[in-house]
Formats: C-alpha cells, structure tokens, sequence
C-alpha cells in the first residue's frame, strides 16, 4: 500500500526469499516515473504498473533507477491483482507483437509491389523496343534492293554506233567506262541509262533509285 505507489511503500516481502519481491500499482496520481523510484526505494526488485484507462503512457527520465519497471494493460493489470501476495506460483509478462507482425507484413507486401512494378516495367519496355525495331529490319532488308524479277522487267537496249546521238551519255555513270557497240544498256524510270550488268547489280544489292 497505497494501491497507486504515490505514496511511501511497504515491502512485506521474507527476508530471504528465493523469489525477489515486486509491487503491482495502479495507474494514476503521480507519474510513473515517481511510482518506480519509490518501488525501489521501498526495496522492490521489480515494479509493475497497470493502465486505468485507454491512453498511452507518457516516458519520463529513468536515470538512477535500477530495478524493473514494466507498464501493461488494464486487463493485465486486474488479471495480476488477483495472485497478489501468493508466493508458490510464477507469473509470466509476455510482449504482444501484434503491431510488429503487421509492420513486417506492410512492408512485405509493399515491397512485393514495388519489385512486381519494377517487372512489369521492364517487361514492357523490352517489349516495346522489340515491337519497335520490327519494323526498322523489314523496312532495312526492303531498302537494300529490289527483286531480280522486277529489274529484269525494266525495259533495255543494245548500244550501236546509230544510237549513240540519242544517248544521254557515252559513258556509264557507274562503272566511268565509256559504252561500247553491242554493250547491253538498261533504261531506268527517269530515261537514265546505264550498262544493265552494273545498273542491275545496284538495284538488286544497293538502293532502288538512280544513281545518278
């Protein structure tokens, strides 16, 4: 006594004893702080304080204080008070992890999130840079020649001495030899002119338009 270790305490405990004495204290009417210190004073080995109400308790200096302290539940509390002052039996204090266990399980889930984003991003990406490049290589393998079959249908002459006035020029553009009689010649789209061995080689392997 008293029942809310405001006030000088009483410590009935054997001398002796195997089982070092602790004070069980209400809360209220001074502050935790003065109900430890007066626990130890007492010659308490271990104070426990209940909680008479719904609000949380407020930390104080704890400096020269040496013994136990622990702060539970009203229910604990009044659980307590019914063993008060039996010797041959053992009480056990156990934390409740009950915040800890949803704390772990917030931050697994938001980090399963945030690595299920970082998936998702990447495999979007990938999938758009492949979906993008398609194209590029068909438009690449289409820019790199026409067909044999379509050259070979651009219309073509034999070069003689009789035409050479209507030639656009004497001289292949591609190959910088001048035409002889005989020579095949291709005539592409714009008139242009140009022996059909070298002129096909370009169409087929190179570029789809005139050299010139």
């Amino acid at each position: 006594k008293p029942l809310d270790g405001c006030g000088p305490l009483s410590n009935g405990s054997i001398q002796g004893s195997i089982n070092p004495p602790f004070v069980l204290m209400i809360r209220g009417g001074c502050s935790f702080e003065d109900k430890v210190r007066r626990a130890q004073s007492a010659g308490f080995k271990a104070a426990i304080v209940y909680n008479n109400d719904d609000s949380d308790l407020v930390a104080r200096n704890s400096a020269g204080i040496s013994i136990l302290a622990v702060f539970v539940s009203k229910s604990s509390g009044l659980k307590l008070t019914k063993y008060t002052g039996i010797t041959a039996m053992e009480t056990w204090i156990i934390p409740s992890y009950e915040n800890s266990a949803w704390s772990i399980m917030a931050i697994s889930f938001i980090s399963l999130l945030a690595m299920s984003a970082v998936l998702a991003t990447c495999f979007f990406v990938r999938r758009h840079r492949i979906r993008r490049e398609r194209p590029q290589a068909t438009r690449v393998r289409e820019f790199h020649g026409m067909s044999s079959r379509l050259v070979k249908a651009m219309p073509s002459l034999v070069f003689t001495a009789v035409l050479e006035d209507n030639c656009t020029s004497a001289t292949c553009a591609i190959c910088l030899e001048d035409y002889n009689v005989g020579d095949k010649l291709r005539i592409l789209p714009c008139r242009h002119k140009f022996h059909a061995i070298c002129v096909d080689a370009w169409l087929t392997s190179w570029r789809t338009f005139c050299p010139v």
